[in-house]
């Protein structure tokens, strides 16, 4: 248990081994992962997480996941998917992450390249268009139904594996997400976006 300071709240509480990883996302698209262990242990308001990492001006971070196998699933590329070479189509974890941003745009990724503890500058996940940030970051298996909801009211809904899923650790440019709406109307989404299993 640890203590607040005023107008501030808990991200997330994440489980696991004190030997395996969690990764933090911030809204500029970078993921920064470091052993559980690694974090401070307090009983006071906590150690900022600059003392970790290099975050940049304004930099938040936006979500946290524990990596422990137990806790995460399996978070591997199937061995079938790898046989087929890099000219087939890009292999999709079982378990994997979707981010979504401001401007309405989201993208699933791999969580097996974040595994390992990055440097203090972290790795590039998203790449964001312009001004707009990243609101979150969930876990993923593709059967969820995705609702994206904006501060204006309109929502809508679609089914996770239908997003592009871009392992951006490949290549030296992280893949820009792909919008969510496709209306002629881009309005801004409220922070937050929920999921639920698809039957």
């Amino acid at each position: 248990v640890t203590r607040l300071r005023e107008g501030d709240g808990v991200l997330a509480a994440l489980a696991g081994s004190t030997r395996t990883s969690c990764v933090f996302f911030s809204d500029l698209g970078v993921a920064y992962t470091c052993r559980i262990v690694d974090v401070p242990a307090s009983t006071g308001y906590g150690e900022p997480i600059q003392r970790l990492f290099k975050l940049r001006d304004g930099e938040k971070i936006v979500g946290a996941l524990s990596l422990d196998p137990r806790v995460i699933g399996d978070i591997a590329v199937p061995a079938e998917s790898k046989a087929k070479g890099p000219s087939a189509e890009e292999p999709i974890p079982p378990v994997h992450a979707v981010a979504v941003t401001t401007d309405g745009y989201a993208l699933r990724f791999g969580l097996s390249p974040l595994v390992e503890p990055s440097t203090r500058a972290g790795r590039r996940f998203a790449k964001p268009a312009g001004d707009a940030r990243v609101l979150g970051v969930a876990i993923s298996t593709g059967r969820e139904i995705l609702i994206a909801a904006t501060s204006s009211a309109a929502g809508e809904r679609s089914v996770a594996s239908t997003l592009a899923c871009g392992n951006c650790f490949a290549s030296s440019t992280a893949r820009q997400p792909e919008p969510v709406q496709r209306s002629a109307t881009r309005r801004t989404p409220a922070p937050w976006f929920g999921n639920q299993c698809a039957s």
